[in-house]
């Protein structure tokens, strides 16, 4: 069973991270943008990777 200080301690994460949502968002877009033009890969090839490391993810961690 969870201790009730590790669910506060999830929640007060939780809240920061939509409390900085946008800023989050958009120095996400500034990085993987300026990430894509400094090494010259195409938006299909970097989506290409994340689709095969996130099924590569779910079958380690789910089994």
């Amino acid at each position: 069973m969870v201790s009730l200080n590790k669910i506060r301690d999830d929640l007060k994460e939780v809240r920061y991270y939509y409390a900085r949502k946008d800023l989050f968002d958009e120095t996400f877009q500034s990085i993987s943008t300026n990430v894509i033009l400094e090494l010259d890969y195409t938006p299909e090839y970097i989506q290409m990777l994340h689709k095969k490391l996130l099924l590569f993810l779910q079958t380690k961690i789910c089994g």
